[in-house]
């Protein structure tokens, strides 16, 4: 709201300043051209909020202005409700995109993996997939043949480029 009043304060003084420059004119003949320039200057001055979206980066320069002011308004007064709803708000998001990101990494392992090594594989989880070097693959197989136990561990290792203590393989489904 402040960017509006802003705005409207620059306009009403760019007309009180045109309409004085006006009236002390000693002559007619400079009149037209003050009066020109005056207008170029109210004109320039109404279409200001508006050349920001003609920019590439105007959307991320809106939000980030708006939540400054949102973040102005609530940290000036006692009320700090809306401050701990967009901090509870940004850890939701963050939380659920780790879900998505782990789930989507777990489905492109199961993808990835040779038909003959699939058909094994009862389920896979994946835990911090946004960090590879905390990233943890767990595959739960319904064999207990080693050699396709190595198998699929050093094809996931391999996908996913990680260490191999990163990766692991549980027989019999996991129990």
């Amino acid at each position: 709201m402040t960017m509006l009043g802003e705005w409207m304060k620059q306009l009403i003084i760019i007309v009180m300043v045109s309409i004085i420059a006006d009236m002390l004119l000693p002559t007619k003949a400079m009149q037209k051209y003050v009066r020109a320039v005056l207008g170029i200057a109210i004109i320039a001055a109404m279409i200001q909020p508006i050349t920001p979206f003609f920019r590439q980066d105007w959307a991320d320069k809106m939000a980030t202005a708006a939540a400054d002011e949102m973040l102005k308004d609530s940290s000036g007064g006692a009320d700090t409700t809306a401050n701990q709803s967009i901090v509870n708000y940004q850890h939701t998001l963050e939380t659920q995109e780790e879900s998505e990101t782990n789930t989507m990494v777990a489905d492109a392992i199961l993808e990835s993996l040779p038909k003959d090594l699939r058909s094994h594989v009862v389920h896979v989880a994946v835990n911090n997939a946004s960090t590879p070097a905390n990233l943890l693959a767990t595959v739960d197989v319904d064999t207990a043949n080693p050699t396709v136990c190595t198998q699929i561990r050093q094809h996931i290792k391999n996908t996913l480029e990680v260490s191999e203590s990163q990766v692991v393989v549980r027989q019999n489904g996991g129990d």
